[in-house]
């Protein structure tokens, strides 16, 4: 039941362009489950927050609220970075990740806010928006 609906929330999540609402919703009843120690709905929410950040890698963001919430998952996973680094688990695929991640939030503050990124020389430590732009 619940990995039905973790399936589910996964394939409304990759057809939406915009995440943040799904996301809002879902930390919210994180939160709150997690507040009155209701672990299998809980467990529901973050899951699903899992899935949501796993699809906002593979979409580009298009407000600030879509990049902050991909930039705060990709603070989430340094953690998970770290966590298996020290498990010895591959790290790979996380760090590919995290640079989706913080690549497609760069790009969209660029589009967000017409920024020339050869003119302001931005594209220094982020060469694939030289690439983009």
């Amino acid at each position: 039941m619940m990995q039905h609906k973790v399936n589910e929330l996964r394939m409304k999540a990759a057809a939406s362009l915009d995440l943040y609402p799904l996301f809002k919703v879902n930390a919210a009843g994180a939160r709150e489950t997690d507040r009155q120690f209701r672990e299998v709905e809980r467990d529901i929410h973050y899951a699903t927050l899992d899935a949501i950040g796993e699809a906002a890698s593979r979409v580009e963001p298009r407000d600030i609220e879509n990049v902050l919430m991909r930039m705060g998952y990709a603070t989430y996973l340094l953690d998970r970075v770290y966590d298996y680094a020290h498990r010895g688990i591959e790290i790979d695929g996380v760090i590919g990740e995290i640079d989706k991640l913080i690549s497609g939030s760069a790009r969209a503050l660029v589009h967000i806010h017409g920024v020339d990124v050869g003119e302001t020389v931005l594209d220094f430590h982020l060469p694939k928006l030289r690439a983009r732009s």
